[in-house]
């Protein structure tokens, strides 16, 4: 069970980035990009050979997010 009071933390870090995230409405990472992004989080996509995802534009690899 997901202890909200945690859930509330993370959420309020400021960014997340989500790893594996495709443009494929059916990768699970992309659900997870489009609904942070829906509820106006900060939110980054991670994925070696992808330009956006979900409208998000999508980064290579965590070592270059700015």
């Amino acid at each position: 069970m997901i202890d909200p009071a945690q859930a509330k933390a993370f959420l309020a870090a400021g960014r997340i980035a989500v790893v594996g995230a495709s443009d494929d409405r059916k990768n699970f990472g992309r659900t997870v990009v489009s609904a942070l992004k829906n509820r106006e989080i900060d939110v980054v996509a991670v994925h070696p050979h992808a330009g956006t995802v979900a409208g998000v534009p999508c980064y290579p690899s965590l070592a270059v997010v700015p």
